[in-house]
């Protein structure tokens, strides 16, 4: 509250006062005045006190938005929040550069179109139950990046609902989707499962010398 804002209430708080004593101000004596007097200023300090008060809970209520915001924006994993048919609505700095910067139509991105085609298709065909009930699922997919390479990511999600007086069970509008890359997992297992078809083929080629042995 404004130095200009705190004089106003002061100023009718008196002709509240005043008015509400017109018929007595013929008679009012000193001590009348002095305490009229005192009681504007009681009341100048408790709006004061209450203005110290709101600018110590709106400076708190900043430190907390911009630790949100932080948090969001700076997370190790890309962050997303998609409408309800998939259109991207938000995205952190991270998911900007998971993409390595590629322009997003500011009219709204599709999110599967972010997607190599064949993922692409199968996340649009999934999205309306992924929306609808989304904890516990996962989506594996690939990124393809300008750079003529691509990344395997793993998309996960919650719902973020709107503002309503039970936040729990307010309208549904808006779905927080994690993008994690996964590049290095997948490499790691598709080398894994190459080591293994080596070793079972290796295996199947020893089982025949063995059976070719027998029968020399």
């Amino acid at each position: 509250m404004s130095s200009n804002d705190k004089h106003a209430k002061l100023r009718d708080k008196a002709a509240q006062l005043l008015s509400g004593r017109a018929d007595q101000l013929d008679t009012l004596d000193k001590q009348n005045i002095k305490n009229l007097f005192e009681e504007l200023q009681i009341h100048q300090i408790e709006l004061e006190i209450q203005n110290e008060e709101l600018t110590r809970a709106q400076r708190s209520l900043e430190v907390s938005r911009m630790q949100y915001v932080n948090l969001f924006d700076q997370a190790p994993v890309g962050y997303a929040v998609l409408d309800s048919v998939g259109i991207i609505k938000y995205y952190n700095s991270t998911f900007l550069d998971m993409i390595q910067g590629q322009p997003l139509k500011s009219s709204g991105h599709a999110f599967a179109d972010l997607l190599k085609k064949a993922d692409a298709d199968a996340f649009r065909a999934r999205y309306k139950a992924f929306f609808k009930t989304p904890l516990g699922k996962q989506i594996e997919a690939q990124l393809p990046l300008p750079s003529g390479h691509s990344i395997d990511v793993l998309i996960e999600a919650r719902h973020q609902r709107g503002l309503a007086e039970d936040i729990e069970t307010g309208p549904i509008n808006d779905l927080m989707v994690t993008i994690t890359d996964i590049t290095d997992l997948q490499h790691a297992r598709r080398q894994s499962q190459k080591a293994i078809q080596s070793m079972r083929e290796k295996d199947v080629e020893i089982h025949a010398l063995l059976e070719a042995a027998r029968s020399i």
